[in-house]
């Protein structure tokens, strides 16, 4: 069985080739890494596994790998929550991976530094407020049942092409009020800006730029209840967001929206195929759905931003840093904590109060947040309550 995000690695084969490992960074902290197709996530049967599996080979700390550029990486939980908060030497500026040439365009909040990080962020948590997300369960859940319907009497299907795509991209092109017949060319735009080919990871931003933009000039004329909308009457210190900031935020949500989402329903739903107790617990136990959720996502994180190091010495090495060295967050392992296991039972971590690690600033909420838990629950739900046999 070919799994989804082994068709997506396979693409990704050509990254950038290895670099020659600067003086300054000690011999002993460098390893063989490829962040696209490492060999250790065939080895492992997942890119999760296979980043359990780089701790275990290498230790728990911060290395330097030659691959894609060169860039710095962790692989443990705590290092990553001291070094997400020091902005003053780890910077969202200018932080593309593998790097592009000169400047980066602006992606608010996502790449701004605080204090401007929180003053992009708000609006956006407005946008997507809890109550507003709330309003759309309904919606969501229907639309769920309506899909696990389709495939139900099947007894298998290819989940992220009949549920974990349109499911919450369909959900996400209505708020933002995108047209829907394009979802599949959306998809593709948004696939396309993980790509370590610095030309398509642009083109894609291009497309969704010259996309956009007639949207937010048909929203001037006339506003509607969607997020274009909505960000045309927020304000940035007393202004409205002028164009190049519009631009960025929507390529920022494009992405997160139209990627983010769907990956963690495919990781979700992959576990709980492996794991058939863990089906019988939520069947019986149906409460327990939110928190599963929780787990989840915290054992399957998908964001992977990644930070500038500043010039400087950086305390978590010793070594000289510069801004031509990339450091990536270890998002997707640094969520299990240092004390956690693959073999732990599934809700033991998060009841000791693991700290769950998705987003840039370290922390589970915000707009992002909200919006993919409760594209969750619905899921998770409505398959249970018409599951019957496993599948």
């Amino acid at each position: 069985m070919v799994m989804a995000w082994e068709r997506v690695m396979s693409d990704q084969t050509a990254a950038i080739a290895r670099v020659d490992v600067p003086a300054h960074v000690d011999p002993a902290l460098v390893v063989d890494f490829d962040f696209f197709a490492d060999h250790r996530y065939a080895e492992a049967g997942s890119p999760h596994g296979g980043l359990l599996k780089l701790a275990e080979d290498i230790g728990r700390g911060i290395f330097w790998t030659p691959r894609n550029g060169g860039h710095w990486f962790i692989t443990d939980h705590e290092l990553l929550f001291e070094a997400a908060r020091m902005p003053e030497l780890f910077s969202s500026r200018n932080a593309s991976f593998p790097a592009a040439p000169g400047e980066e365009p602006f992606y608010p909040p996502v790449n701004s530094d605080p204090p401007d990080h929180s003053r992009y962020r708000l609006p956006l948590m407005r946008a997507f407020a809890p109550g507003r997300i709330r309003d759309l369960e309904q919606n969501i859940r229907a639309f769920a049942i309506e899909l696990i319907e389709a495939v139900k009497d099947r007894g298998r299907c290819d989940f992220v092409d009949m549920v974990a795509e349109p499911l919450p991209i369909f959900i996400f092109m209505k708020l933002m009020g995108f047209d829907t017949a394009r979802y599949r060319e959306f998809r593709e735009w948004a696939v396309a800006m993980s790509q370590p080919d610095v030309e398509i990871r642009g083109q894609a931003y291009i497309d969704t730029m010259k996309m956009a933009r007639p949207l937010f000039d048909e929203r001037r004329a006339e506003r509607k209840e969607d997020v274009l909308s909505f960000l045309l009457d927020e304000e940035v210190d007393g202004r409205p967001f002028d164009q190049a900031e519009l631009d960025g935020m929507c390529i920022e949500l494009f992405g997160a929206g139209l990627d983010t989402v769907v990956n963690s329903l495919a990781f979700t739903i992959e576990h709980l195929a492996r794991d058939p107790a863990l089906q019988d617990r939520l069947r019986a136990e149906p409460a327990l759905i939110p928190e599963a959720v929780e787990e989840v996502l915290r054992r399957y994180s998908v964001a992977l931003p990644a930070r500038s190091v500043r010039s400087g010495i950086m305390p978590l090495t010793g070594c000289a840093a510069s801004q031509k060295n990339w450091k990536v967050w270890r998002c997707t392992r640094s969520s299990r904590a240092s004390s956690d296991s693959a073999a732990a039972p599934f809700f033991e971590a998060r009841r000791a109060g693991a700290d769950r690690l998705v987003i840039p600033s370290g922390l589970g909420g915000g707009a992002g947040g909200r919006s993919r838990r409760r594209r969750g629950w619905p899921v998770a739900a409505a398959g249970r309550s018409r599951s019957g046999a496993r599948r």
